[in-house]
């Protein structure tokens, strides 16, 4: 597929309503009312991860050389869409005011790919990035300026997503939709724990510590440019007049 095409599909996976995920924790509010909002939260995870489970078996069942490509395509966008959507209900519990930020749908282009992968981003115009950063602030630094750039990244991110969900969950019949069902449910999951560390801390690791996501994201290693190193105080400075 095109890269114009893939990204059609990345907008429309990180984009859900803010209306329907709103009235989608309101529904579970009154359903449990004597939960708190980060036990609610890992509920609606283990919900989420159930459903996942269900479309990663449904589209690994067919699994064979011709279909394997667009199924996987479809099973991405699908958890995807999953993830932007608990990014947004999630965010929504640790704070009521959450859908009053313009902003808050950046959140799913920080988090779902990694922070790692969008300070790589701003290493392409510059910007080394602290160890930790606010939320806030590390959403702001996300502009127009930078959206090509991660844009150019995301791209990268969800090629190799599908190309390793083809080889590993849509090449075999029926054990196609068990593997599938398996690797969206502990995706599902230990995205969950993710999102809900995310939105429930005042900062964020912008450096990755596991040795497996440094070999992945060498493959996006970045320009040798002269950088700056961006802390709180002086990014603020920078982007108070924007």
């Amino acid at each position: 597929m095109s890269d114009e095409k893939n990204w059609g599909i990345i907008e429309w996976a990180f984009n859900p309503s803010s209306d329907e995920l709103k009235t989608f924790v309101e529904t579970k509010k009154k359903a449990y009312p004597n939960l708190s909002p980060k036990d609610l939260a890992w509920k609606i995870v283990g919900t989420y991860s159930r459903k996942a489970g269900i479309e990663g078996f449904l589209t690994g069942l067919p699994s064979n050389v011709f279909c394997m490509a667009p199924a996987s395509v479809i099973d991405l966008a699908y958890i995807i869409r999953c993830h932007a959507s608990l990014s947004g209900i999630i965010g929504y519990l640790s704070n009521e005011k959450y859908f009053d930020d313009p902003d808050w749908k950046k959140d799913s282009y920080i988090v779902i790919p990694g922070p790692t992968y969008v300070s790589r981003a701003l290493r392409e115009v510059g910007i080394t990035l602290t160890k930790t950063i606010s939320k806030p602030l590390l959403r702001k630094l996300i502009d127009k300026s930078t959206m090509n750039i991660v844009k150019k990244i995301l791209l990268k991110w969800f090629g190799m997503r599908v190309t390793r969900r083809a080889i590993f969950t849509k090449t075999v019949p029926f054990f196609g939709g068990i593997i599938g069902a398996g690797w969206n449910y502990l995706e599902m999951e230990t995205f969950g724990k993710t999102i809900i560390e995310y939105h429930f801390e005042d900062k964020i690791q912008t450096e990755v510590n596991e040795k497996s996501d440094r070999e992945e994201n060498e493959k996006f290693q970045t320009s040798k440019e002269p950088e700056t190193v961006i802390n709180a105080e002086t990014a603020a400075e920078a982007f108070s007049t924007n």
